[in-house]
């Protein structure tokens, strides 16, 4: 397939902002391409360069981007600087360029899309003495031989901003919609299908036809399911479809008065091949030629890192308990780092909780699990820093470990750590993901032999008794933890965000008021928009405690919006370096945060962790920002060495 192809499909779901108009054109484009090139474009689109995992990025800078356009098209790096400036994305600058050029193009190799992929991954090879020159030289030959368009999504694909909207959910989408048997119903049944009289496309049940803009309102099933013969017409019942569903294939379209179950139960099967692999362009091939079946073959496997069960946020452990109850088990929840945990043999590997292999930092973590009488098995844990009394220790204190390279077994006795074993994935051959949680926790008592200050179980409680939770909960915050963890006894492991299998219980934190001391100028769709903002607390002056960029609005009806923000930042520009603004700090907003950290990278020695703007404060001036003392105060709260906030 041309590359060109996939750039026109770029330019189109760019141009729409609806979320099911983008997954049906996808869902056209993979029709007419095989699994692998479905597979690549999506990798392409979501910035997924090296699925799996893999240490492996593309490794280009702006900088560089800039370089390879200015050899391209022998264009001095400042034009383009300039234009970027104007245009907020070098992905236009360059097709600018491209379509001003004046050699002749007759003779430009076509690119394809396989050879334009691969290329852009082997520039995060290049390495050693000259790979900057190798790095900028093999984009500069595929910008060369692209058309005005494909530059622009090439040079966009290299610095991971396609900038299409689509998420990994559309595509989960796409895949069902483009090959996977579909389930029919009436317009504005969720989810569903039917055939529009008039472009005689299957299409979603809307109001009117997403590919013709016909009217459906009033369509019945029935005038049409069983006469139609495009489509493998089937009645099947829920427990019908689980027993044929191998046989079903895209060509098939089902009616059912089970309709939502079947829809949703093929959406968890598309889910769950993705986050246990971890690998779109694997799961797009599967469905692509095996269907349903397919994505029945996936399962958790030793040494090949899957994606993490997370759990929301409860309001309290009452609404943990209502949801999960009647009986839970409440646990210690760690102020580490998630590790995953894979061993089978001699052989061990770690993971974060984003795949990220950190092995090589912890020899004393892998010696320990060889340790085990366990011949394989994968583990979820949390590794905590510990003192040489057995106490706590911060996430700070140890978060260095991860990123170590050099002098690895000296940090290892200088900062010990902790492995809680939480849950366990796999055992001695077997997947125990689908295993309720009370047999997994059944497990890991059993085969996890508690060591003093190097690997336990998660210190839990099971209880029905709200007042027993709330002692151990405040058992847990006296001891400097973050709070806890209730999980409900009788499901199995989904990884991903689910609702009904556990949650987290944590004090509430208080918003702060900050000022802003500078921001930074967006691009793509936010070019000309100041829409990351540096913000500060008072000391004696005022200190830098993080950068915020989420919870503003595009449009005024939703609330203050990045265009209020920047009229107002402008009035009061200090100077401009670069796509920094500095201004006088004037303008004072309310944020909200996860939680503070101890940060050098902060003139206030902490940041916010995912701080998000709440409101603009024109009611407070800079002598009302937040004082240092607070954060320190509420920073101390949250290690449970304070008053805490009531929930």
């Amino acid at each position: 397939m041309e590359f060109r192809q996939f750039a026109e499909l770029c330019s189109s779901l760019e141009k729409t902002s609806s979320r099911l108009k983008k997954t049906f054109i996808l869902s056209e484009f993979f029709k007419k391409v095989n699994g692998e090139e479905a597979g690549i474009s999506s990798l392409i689109i979501l910035g997924d360069w090296f699925p799996g995992v893999s240490k492996n990025k593309i490794g280009i800078s702006d900088r560089l981007v800039i370089k390879a356009i200015s050899r391209s098209f022998g264009i001095s790096e400042s034009r383009i600087e300039t234009l970027w400036k104007e245009k907020g994305d070098l992905g236009d600058v360059a097709a600018h360029f491209s379509s001003k050029r004046e050699q002749a193009t007759l003779f430009k190799k076509k690119l394809d899309l396989k050879e334009v992929f691969e290329t852009i991954r082997s520039i995060a090879y290049a390495g050693g003495e000259g790979s900057v020159s190798d790095k900028i030289g093999r984009l500069s030959k595929i910008i060369t031989n692209a058309s005005p368009i494909e530059t622009r999504y090439i040079v966009r694909a290299v610095l991971g901003e396609i900038r299409t909207g689509v998420a990994e959910s559309i595509i989960i989408d796409t895949l069902n919609w483009a090959y996977l048997p579909k389930v029919a119903g009436e317009p504005g049944q969720s989810g569903t299908f039917l055939i529009c009289p008039n472009c005689n496309n299957l299409v979603p049940s809307l109001s009117e036809c997403i590919s013709c803009g016909h009217p459906l309102k009033g369509i019945k099933i029935d005038d049409w399911f069983k006469k139609q013969n495009q489509y493998d017409a089937i009645e099947l019942t829920f427990e019908e479809f689980r027993e044929k569903s191998k046989q079903l294939t895209s060509k098939t379209i089902i009616k059912s008065p089970d309709a939502s179950k079947i829809i949703k139960d093929i959406k968890e099967k598309l889910n769950f091949a993705l986050y246990v692999r971890n690998n779109i362009k694997e799961v797009a091939e599967s469905v692509f030629s095996k269907g349903i079946g397919g994505l029945e073959s996936f399962d958790i496997e030793v040494m090949k890192p899957f994606r993490s069960m997370l759990y929301i946020k409860a309001g309290s452990l009452k609404e943990a308990l209502d949801v999960l109850g009647p009986t839970v088990q409440a646990e210690y929840k760690y102020d580490g780092f998630r590790m995953q945990i894979h061993k089978k043999g001699e052989k061990v590997k770690l993971f974060t909780r984003n795949q990220e292999d950190v092995t090589a930092q912890f020899p004393d973590v892998v010696e320990l699990i060889k340790g085990l009488d366990i011949e394989s098995c994968v583990l979820d844990t949390e590794v905590v820093g510990i003192t040489k009394t057995g106490k706590f220790k911060p996430f700070q204190s140890i978060s260095q470990r991860i990123k170590r390279k050099y002098n690895i077994y000296e940090l290892a006795n200088q900062i010990p750590v902790e492995v809680n074993v939480f849950d366990i994935l796999y055992y001695n051959g077997k997947s125990t993901i689908h295993l309720p949680f009370k047999e997994r926790r059944r497990i890991i008592e059993e085969v996890i032999k508690p060591i003093k200050g190097k690997i336990r179980p998660a210190v839990a409680i099971v209880s029905s008794d709200l007042k027993e939770l709330e002692k151990f909960y405040e058992e847990c915050l006296n001891k400097g933890l973050e709070g806890v963890m209730i999980k409900a006894l009788d499901k199995p492991y989904s990884p991903g965000r689910s609702v009904g299998y556990g949650m987290k219980v944590k004090p509430v934190m208080e918003t702060l008021d900050v000022a802003i001391t500078r921001a930074e100028w967006g691009e793509g769709k936010r070019k000309g928009l100041l829409t990351s903002y540096y913000i500060a607390v008072k000391d004696n002056s005022l200190k830098e405690i993080g950068k915020v960029s989420t919870g503003l609005k595009e449009l005024k009806e939703s609330g203050t919006t990045y265009s209020e923000i920047t009229k107002e930042l402008l009035k009061h520009k200090i100077k401009e370096e670069g796509r920094i603004v500095f201004v006088e700090p004037a303008i004072v907003i309310e944020v909200d945060y996860e939680e503070i950290q101890k940060s050098p990278s902060y003139s206030s020695g902490f940041a916010l962790r995912f701080p998000r703007f709440v409101r603009l404060r024109p009611d407070k001036g800079i002598d009302d920002v937040s004082p240092i003392s607070l954060v320190r105060q509420l920073y101390e709260i949250q290690r449970g060495k304070g008053n805490r906030i009531n929930q």
